[in-house]
């Protein structure tokens, strides 16, 4: 987080909740089968060196290139009136979800029921979750137009005081005045 009351970044870890914990026991025991698949070819093999190394760099590979989707944590920045969310991957590598100009926003408020019901009459083309979990309190969504007004994209993201009031000072006309729970 920066002192430039333009510049504004928080950052939010994806918390572990069961469904998670479950894909990484199913990861891991995914592994073991990718290995033992290996050893069995290795053993048929009559323990070639060729196949042995090719099974350490493939386990190597594998692991790398998956276990890094369970290390999520996702970024908002705010920069000159401009809002992006990223998705960045065990603190190696960023996906940016969505990158908006704030006075192209339609609507930003709490996800609650009623401002979810106003989102029903809007066709949405795609829709991001960069939220720690679907139970956080203050989740906010923001619905902007993009491509010239041609097609609509929602974020999901946890809100708090510095965040909502960038929002209402760049597009006060589609921000919600309710207030943020108690919790923040």
């Amino acid at each position: 987080m920066t002192n430039n009351p333009q510049i504004y970044e928080k950052v939010v870890k994806r918390r572990d909740d069961a469904g998670r914990i479950v894909a990484k026991i199913c990861a891991v025991v995914g592994y073991l089968c990718f290995d033992l698949a290996w050893i069995w070819g290795i053993v048929a093999s009559s323990f070639n060196l060729g196949v042995i190394a090719l099974s350490v760099i493939f386990t190597v590979v594998l692991i790398n290139l998956t276990w890094k989707l369970f290390m999520l944590e996702y970024e908002y920045s705010f920069v000159g009136g401009e809002f992006s969310a990223s998705k960045i991957y065990a603190k190696q590598s960023r996906r940016t979800i969505v990158c908006a100009d704030i006075s192209d926003a339609l609507l930003i408020a709490p996800a609650n029921e009623e401002n979810l019901a106003s989102l029903e009459r809007h066709e949405i083309e795609k829709t991001a979750y960069a939220v720690s979990t679907l139970q956080a309190e203050n989740i906010w969504f923001a619905l902007f137009s993009v491509k010239e007004g041609k097609s609509k994209v929602c974020v999901y993201f946890e809100a708090d005081e510095k965040m909502v009031s960038l929002f209402r000072h760049y597009n006060a006309r589609a921000t919600s005045r309710e207030k943020l729970s108690a919790g923040q």
